[in-house]
């Protein structure tokens, strides 16, 4: 091997892909490499018992002797086959229940849960007998279609799955499928307390599926906030990345190269220091690069930093001069910024723990070059009072987002070069310019993003009545309905 070439840094064993003998063969190379040997434990476990003890790391798939496990979880899956993409409120309000294996004992449960719930109900199963105890039972029965991204995404026009765990054979089928469907963003009301699969499944996600009763999915807002926080926690902690995460961090082998995002924050407020800290101190996405431009006003600014009460992530401090421009400002952070990706951050929004993670996980998913959120929810500050506008659609390929939110590659802002030097509506110009160089736009949902309008000091100044309500304005700062943890 010439000394340009990379010695794999772990090597990768599936227990049912290969017997004994391949576990020994691969084994060696690892030992040869100095590599560690991960090796993953599903249902179909040839060779278990003979090869565990002597794997670096066990990563168990199903509950079999969790004991024996270094990690254990569900079973991972890629972004680009589970993800909100596209997500759209429910369009029925029947709920839906999936027989994976035609249990005999569902018809009869099925029949007993709507006359007690009073609640309608669709069950996809493999029986086929089972189109005819629907009928004689009162409820719909469609085909079971063995394409699990399909049928995952088809679950979305449902108001709820409503699941239990004699519906599946093993924990570990139930726990990878449940996985799957909250990555899609549908909604699961558990029957059971799921204990059978607790192990399997992160406590994050885990707490979305117990907070998803059958009032929160009654009520269209509230269903759709547990849809988009039960698909981040998904993705967060079920993806292939994921999982080669919870590797890293016990082999202490890096795997994956970290995504540093440079967030370009631009303020000529020293009065919103605090505020800026405080949000950034809060979020939970693990590589974060605080580009930092005060603008004018360096004693007050100065006062202000240093009595600071939370810490400004890996913060770089850039004065530029009073008679800069916004576009002129930013351009300097930019070329500041190291992070792989770079992130708009406006002095006097607020943002959700969790912001940057929606971002780079709808980078991900969508394959767009610019992504970010509308500005749905807005506080006015001079009333007190929060609005949700009315926006169509939810989830889709748009170029209507928050400028405070716009998030892409770093590369990707130079290709375009940057914000244009000008005080006002760079957002959309920059826009623009993604679209010009034949990229793309992708809006992911308002929530956990509050756009704060206070009167003053707003490039983006459209006037109160660009903002109209799809709903009563609700008083103060409604975070919860904006959907913030």
């Amino acid at each position: 091997m010439s000394h340009d070439q990379k010695m794999p840094r772990v090597f990768a064993f599936e227990h049912g892909a290969g017997g004994v003998d391949a576990f020994n063969a691969l084994r060696a190379r690892a030992d040869a490499a100095s590599a560690p040997l991960v090796t993953f434990r599903g249902r179909n476990g040839e060779g278990w018992d003979e090869t565990c003890d002597r794997a670096d790391v066990v990563v168990g798939l199903d509950v079999d002797h969790p004991e024996r496990c270094d990690l254990v979880t569900a079973e991972p899956f890629s972004l680009s086959d589970y993800n909100p993409l596209g997500w759209r409120s429910a369009s029925s309000a029947s709920f839906v229940m999936i027989d994976q294996i035609g249990n005999s004992a569902t018809p009869e449960a099925l029949a007993s849960f709507i006359r007690y719930s009073g609640r309608s109900v669709t069950l996809y199963s493999h029986d086929p007998n089972a189109a005819a105890a629907g009928a004689e039972h009162g409820y719909t029965v469609r085909p079971f279609v063995d394409d699990a991204t399909q049928t995952a995404r088809q679950m979305r026009q449902y108001r709820a799955v409503i699941d239990h765990a004699n519906l599946y054979s093993t924990p570990g089928q139930r726990a990878s499928w449940l996985v799957r469907l909250a990555a899609a963003g549908v909604p699961v009301v558990l029957l059971d307390d799921a204990s059978d699969i607790s192990e399997l499944i992160s406590p994050e996600l885990m707490a979305c599926f117990r907070e998803t009763t059958f009032d929160v999915v009654r009520d269209a807002g509230l269903r759709r906030a547990i849809a988009f926080r039960t698909a981040r926690a998904s993705m967060k902690h079920h993806s292939f990345a994921a999982l080669w995460r919870e590797v890293e961090s016990i082999t202490g082998v890096e795997l994956l190269a970290p995504e540093t995002i440079s967030v370009l924050a631009v303020t000529r407020r020293p009065e919103l220091i605090e505020h800026i800290a405080h949000q950034l101190s809060m979020q939970t996405y693990p590589h974060l690069e605080t580009v930092l431009v005060t603008h004018g006003r360096e004693e007050e600014f100065n006062a202000a930093l240093a009595t600071v009460s939370s810490p400004l992530p890996n913060c770089k401090l850039i004065r530029a001069p009073e008679d800069l421009n916004l576009g002129e400002c930013l351009n300097l952070a930019l070329d500041q910024a190291t992070g792989t990706f770079v992130s708009k951050f406006d002095d006097d929004d607020i943002y959700d723990q969790d912001h940057f993670w929606d971002l780079v996980l709808a980078h991900e998913y969508s394959g767009a070059t610019l992504v970010g959120k509308p500005a749905e929810y807005i506080y006015f500050g001079d009333v007190d009072v929060t609005v949700r506008r009315a926006l169509d659609g939810v989830e889709g390929y748009d170029d209507k987002q928050a400028g405070g939110t716009l998030f892409l590659l770093r590369d990707d802002a130079l290709k375009v070069g940057g914000w244009h030097n000008d005080p006002r509506e760079i957002d959309r110009r920059l826009i623009g310019d993604v679209y010009y160089a034949g990229g793309n736009c992708y809006r992911i949902q308002g929530l956990g993003f509050v756009l704060n309008r206070h009167g003053q000091g707003h490039t983006w100044d459209v006037g109160q009545s660009f903002f109209v309500p799809i709903e009563p304005n609700m008083k103060g700062l409604a975070l919860d309905q904006a959907g913030f943890s």
